[in-house]
């Protein structure tokens, strides 16, 4: 008897509460530097996601890190590995964001919850991810519109803005 392939259940990823972004985007000298905090989060994400898309498969996603708004700029395909990764996107985003992706791991068959091991000055733990839209399909639509509503929806009460 044979039996279905396992599902993807983890990716690599690189994980932004909105505090992060926005330090990235006031620092980035970017024309959008100075916007207010919520736009120049999305811009940056944005401009991240421009920067490596043309380099392999990437993909950007509303998400809430430990519970606090943020970002996910997902890479790859479902169970790669690192080395399976395009050379050339691996080389530019560790340039760029200056560490290397996350090991992102669903939590159950189904749902948005995910899990990523951290570790940082002697310290282990998992940070707890909630993720608008299935990161883990081939197939998924970059930040698809009933995604972008939900996250919008969802972050602008904690951002101070109105969606």
């Amino acid at each position: 008897m044979s039996h279905p392939p396992a599902k993807p259940r983890s990716f690599w990823a690189y994980l932004f509460t909105k505090e992060e972004l926005i330090w990235h985007a006031r620092r980035s000298g970017l024309p959008f530097a100075n916007d207010e905090d919520f736009l120049a989060m999305l811009q940056y994400a944005l401009h991240l996601y421009h920067r490596f898309e043309p380099l392999g498969p990437v993909r950007l996603y509303g998400a809430f890190i430990n519970d606090e708004p943020g970002m996910a700029i997902t890479l790859g395909y479902p169970h790669d590995e690192l080395n399976d990764l395009p050379p050339a996107l691996l080389s530019d985003v560790v340039h760029v964001l200056g560490e290397q992706p996350r090991r992102v791991t669903r939590v159950k068959l189904r749902g948005s919850r995910y899990t990523s091991p951290v570790e940082h000055e002697g310290r282990k733990w998992k940070d707890k991810i909630n993720i608008y839209g299935k990161p883990e399909k081939r197939n998924c639509l970059w930040l698809d519109s009933v995604s972008a509503r939900a996250f919008v929806s969802h972050t602008a009460g904690t951002m101070g803005t109105t969606a």
